[in-house]
């Protein structure tokens, strides 16, 4: 099982598999994709707490009321970091 952020602290009592995404990150080299839900739109913030490397193919979706109701998928998707150009964010509603 996985906690992120705070929500290791919901069930104290079973610490000795408490693992945190950038723990599994750098343990498991396997990992070639990663999706993460959000609610916040700071994909900066997400991207340095996980520790993705620039090689890793990320799509982060989040809340986004202005832009997640177009027709066109290119409103609703960027590629904003030129350093993670396998990152996607997705902009949901």
């Amino acid at each position: 099982m996985i906690y992120l952020n705070q929500l290791q602290f919901i069930n104290q009592g079973s610490s000795n598999n408490v693992m945190s995404l950038p723990e599994l990150l750098h343990l498991v080299e396997s990992v070639v994709r990663l999706f993460s839900a959000s609610f916040t739109s700071d994909v900066s913030w997400s991207l340095a707490y996980y520790g993705s490397p620039p090689h890793l193919h990320v799509k982060v979706a989040f809340h986004s009321s202005e832009r997640c109701w177009s027709s066109s998928p290119d409103k609703r998707t960027s590629v904003p970091y030129p350093d993670f150009h396998n990152l996607m964010v997705v902009k949901y509603g």
